[in-house]
């Protein structure tokens, strides 16, 4: 008899990485959603593999296990060091905050005049301020964290990624040693408990390397995400007042979340590695090969979603895997959707007549950063 079959007839072929490596890429809604689970498959690379295909060449996008002599963290473990930190209730605790800052720099934009760009004026100062805010960085630092942030996942300069990156962790490894000594109520402190109280998690270089992460992540996704939903919202013909409805909110956001960047979708998918031959109907992963799933494509499986190629704000039903699943589930979820409704909740109300300044078509795309997106969001205005 021969080797079980996991799955039948997924959507998988061999292709290749954006470093260039081969890897599996995973297109279809069931294979993904089954992988997520699957805990033969793992962030790290096993430290049996000496050469294990590289993701990308950004040096902050390099999954490396940091105990080199044992195995990698199970990935729940990993989830669960910062699980609390970013739970729903918490978050649900910050929204008069962050609705706060988002329209104290909407106004910003009103007193200044037409026209803006969204991700300068908007999106990334949003992003950043709240993550620094939640990590303990100190106000000092976040001008220099915001910009080596996005110069750590830089796909086409290595060697500016290589650097940023150093600079990100350098000042990390500051911050933790100085919250191992003087604990605050932050992501940092919270980390350097649960990894004192799990061997598996390798003491301080995991927490370093995870709070560089949850920093780059939390400031360069949502801004793509901020200038996906605009773009989205701007050019379909939607009543976008009625967005101050939290039920219409809600479905917007999710369908936002769903829908693939209409100017650049995400460069690849989640990258993870085999940990154990996995078998796909015909085609077999070996141990120690990279998987890529690709959640954009997974989000439009007419299989799961109907007219799935449509933007329909209105979607009630919407299980989409932006976010991943199970113990793949991203951690900064509920951060991001509030953010998300903390800006169309209030953007529109505040400047009812906003549209593109410009031909939407004629956007550059984002294409050296994996979370794609338009490099500018141009708007504009009627001044009152």
């Amino acid at each position: 008899m021969g080797p079980q079959t996991d799955i039948v007839g997924p959507l998988i072929e061999l292709g290749t990485s954006p470093a260039g490596a081969p890897a599996w890429i995973i297109r279809d809604y069931a294979t993904v959603k089954k992988l997520l689970t699957d805990e033969r498959i793992n962030r790290f690379p096993h430290p049996d593999v000496l050469d294990p295909p590289r993701f990308t060449t950004a040096e902050i996008l390099q999954f490396k296990q940091v105990n080199q002599g044992g195995p990698p963290p199970p990935d729940d473990l990993i989830r669960r060091m910062v699980a609390t930190s970013f739970s729903p209730r918490r978050m649900r605790g910050m929204e008069p905050q962050v609705n706060a800052i988002v329209r104290e720099l909407i106004q910003d934009m009103r007193r200044a005049g037409p026209p803006a760009e969204i991700r300068s004026a908007l999106a990334e100062p949003l992003s950043a301020h709240v993550i620094s805010e939640l990590l303990g960085i100190p106000a000092d630092a976040r001008a220099a964290v915001r910009e080596w942030s996005d110069a750590s996942v830089d796909l086409t300069n290595p060697a500016r990624s290589a650097a940023a990156d150093y600079e990100l962790k350098a000042l990390m490894n500051d911050l933790v040693e100085e919250k191992s000594k003087h604990p605050g109520e932050d992501i940092l402190t919270d980390m350097l408990r649960f990894s004192d109280q799990e061997p598996e998690l390798c003491g301080r270089d995991l927490v370093i390397g995870m709070a560089a992460g949850l920093r780059f992540a939390g400031q360069i996704n949502t801004v793509t995400l901020i200038d996906r939903g605009l773009y989205l919202l701007l050019t379909h013909p939607i009543d976008r007042l009625r967005l101050t409805d939290p039920k219409v909110l809600e479905h917007a956001v999710e369908e936002i979340l769903r829908f693939p960047h209409p100017v650049q979708r995400r460069i690849a998918g989640v990258p993870r590695y085999a940990r154990a031959d996995i078998y796909l109907g015909d085609v077999v992963i070996r141990e120690g090969d990279l998987v890529i799933l690709d959640l954009d494509d997974a989000n439009v499986d007419p299989s799961v979603f109907a007219d799935p190629e449509s933007f329909c704000p209105a979607r009630s039903e919407n299980p989409h895997m932006s976010f991943g699943y199970g113990p793949h589930y991203c951690v900064g979820a509920a951060l991001a959707r509030l953010e998300l409704k903390a800006v169309f909740g209030n953007i529109f109300g505040l400047l009812p007549e906003l549209r593109i300044d410009g031909d939407p078509e004629a956007l550059e795309p984002r294409r050296h950063q994996l979370s794609g997106g338009v490099m500018t969001l141009p708007v504009t205005w009627a001044r009152g």
